[in-house]
């Protein structure tokens, strides 16, 4: 009995005192053992914290603030890095993938292949030709790479990959929408894609860094509205020849890409050389 009349007074609650008075002993002395049990649980997670800091990271500096945010923690050992600058993440992108070129490049065959189908068959064929090109560009792109000695992938944690797989969704978005105007009249199909790969080609000025693709992507748009607006003009304009401008622009293109790509690898690989300074004998 007299344990049990200590624990009751230890929790703040006794039977000769009246209700209200109980009642507030009894919340203030929850709420302190509530405030002391959670400094507890926060000095325990701050001392693991600091001790899984000194064991993990190979520094010897002090250990960081505590912080549950996500990526508080120490930087990851390996060869990945995951803190690439935006310069860093650009300059991986080219090495990958030939500063696009070979994308360009597969695309101006799809288009070309395109062009010679509705010269010889018809522009119905001509169109289905050229969305089977095009869902073939990436891995045509990748050979093309490999065969001019690129690796045709990006460096796992380059902040650049997802923004490249994001345009890609968006250009398959969009071609559905050019393939339904297509199916309802099939000269409006091909200025339609004009505009979405003028308009995809904008986001590569960011992935690669290079102000090339504002220049490909805004011509590449203008021919696409210049040629729905001659489709809307009493003029008759052949459906082969808004394919063949395509294929015309992204051929010429892909080769002032492939110059200006090799020629910054000749420049980065000049500046490597002439950091690297022989030892003295």
């Amino acid at each position: 009995m007299l344990r049990a009349e200590l624990a009751i007074v230890n929790f703040g609650w006794t039977p000769c005192r009246p209700w209200p008075q109980r009642k507030r002993s009894i919340i203030g002395s929850a709420s302190l053992r509530f405030h002391l049990t959670t400094t507890r649980i926060y000095r325990a997670l701050a001392f693991m914290h600091s001790s899984w800091h000194r064991t993990t990271c190979s520094t010897r500096t002090a250990a960081p603030p505590l912080n549950f945010s996500i990526g508080a923690h120490c930087e990851p050992r390996g060869s990945e890095r995951m803190d690439m600058t935006l310069a860093e993440a650009q300059t991986d992108m080219r090495r990958g993938y030939c500063s696009g070129a070979a994308g360009i490049l597969a695309s101006a065959i799809a288009w070309s292949c395109a062009a010679g189908t509705a010269i010889v068959a018809s522009p119905q064929r001509a169109m289905w030709v050229l969305l089977i090109g095009g869902v073939l560009i990436f891995p045509a792109s990748v050979l093309i790479c490999r065969l001019l000695g690129a690796r045709g992938s990006h460096s796992k944690g380059n902040p650049l990959g997802p923004l490249a797989g994001a345009s890609t969704f968006w250009l398959v978005f969009c071609i559905l929408v050019a393939l339904v105007l297509g199916l309802l009249q099939v000269q409006w199909f091909f200025p339609a894609m004009l505009l979405v790969i003028g308009g995809r080609y904008l986001s590569f000025a960011t992935i690669y860094g290079m102000r090339l693709y504002w220049g490909l992507g805004l011509v590449l748009a203008a021919a696409g509205l210049g040629y729905g607006a001659l489709v809307l003009s009493p003029f008759s304009v052949p459906i082969a020849a808004s394919i063949l401008t395509g294929a015309v622009i992204e051929v010429s293109f892909a080769v002032a890409c492939l110059i200006f790509h090799f020629q910054w690898e000749r420049s980065n690989n000049s500046s490597k050389r002439t950091r690297v300074q022989p030892r003295a004998a």
